[in-house]
């Protein structure tokens, strides 16, 4: 996904429409073609008990998109939408015994961030919140995508 740190007023109509097709669009188009396959190949699974299911489409959303975030309300509402989008099509893939789950990082330190080139009280404002006092960083996402 993309973000682009302003405020809610100084976003263009261009900004805002390219957040919505990558955020949004994408999203929806590369997870349609995911659940298609699934679905398709679900007569030819083979499983080994009731509730066993090896497939899993992982989403990713944005704690921005659950509590939003100051400077980033236009990101906050597409990976809100993100989450919301990946609770439903849990729904629709149950029956087919394949998952759909939506992982909400908070900061984590990517070229998008850019966390090192912050202002001290920006990132004094993003590690606040956090246990760990720092950003989190690209491996412990994937690590959490994995155990997915």
């Amino acid at each position: 996904g993309i973000g682009i740190l302003k405020p809610f007023t100084d976003i263009t109509e261009e900004e805002f429409d390219r957040m919505i097709a990558i955020n949004q669009k994408g999203t929806f188009l590369v997870t349609q073609m995911a659940v298609k396959l699934l679905i398709e190949n679900f007569a030819n699974a083979k499983f080994n008990s009731e509730t066993e299911s090896y497939a899993s489409i992982i989403n990713l959303a944005s704690q921005a998109g659950k509590l939003g975030a100051a400077r980033l309300s236009h990101y906050s509402m597409t990976k809100a939408a993100v989450e919301s989008f990946s609770k439903a099509i849990a729904k629709e893939l149950g029956p087919y015994r394949r998952r759909c789950n939506a992982v909400l990082p908070y900061y984590i330190d990517t070229p998008m961030v850019n966390y090192s080139n912050l202002d001290q009280n920006l990132k004094n404002l993003i590690i606040g919140p956090t246990i760990l006092k720092r950003v989190g960083r690209p491996d412990e996402v994937a690590n959490m995508i994995l155990f997915l």
